[in-house]
């Protein structure tokens, strides 16, 4: 996908705290990791034995397929590749299929962010959980 269909496809499926620009795209694929699907993608980065997926993006039309988790283990394999110990990551805590998705890969909530998801009239800002998933007990 390019930098203009990441972003496209990232305007559907998010409003807050602002879905990102092409041109943010560009300058995070110098550095990240893109695992793509038809009509979807994960976005996350390597850091020595440490991993963070950064955005998940499924379109509106193809949710509740089975996609996401696809994703998710695809991504997951290829940090276990890499020697990655841990991965992390922040959800909004309102947003409960990201929530069950990620809990049925074992990540566990390790922090909270108070307001960190902006809204526009500020009185609706929502929290974001900082969730981690220890691959090192799947090496064992």
């Amino acid at each position: 996908m390019t930098p203009v269909e990441l972003s496209t496809l990232h305007h559907k499926c998010f409003s807050r705290p602002r879905p990102w620009s092409p041109n943010e795209f560009k300058h995070l694929l110098e550095s990240c990791f893109l695992v793509e699907r038809s009509n979807a993608f994960l976005l996350g980065r390597f850091t020595f034995d440490d991993a963070e997926i950064l955005t998940l993006a499924v379109s509106p039309s193809e949710r509740r397929k089975g996609v996401a988790s696809l994703l998710v283990k695809d991504f997951l394999l290829r940090a276990t590749k890499q020697g990655v110990n841990r991965v992390t990551l922040e959800v909004a805590e309102d947003n409960l299929p990201a929530l069950a998705l990620y809990d049925s890969f074992s990540f566990i909530s390790i922090g909270r962010r108070e307001g960190y998801y902006k809204s526009t009239n500020k009185q609706n800002n929502v929290a974001a959980l900082v969730l981690s998933c220890d691959l090192s007990l799947t090496k064992q």
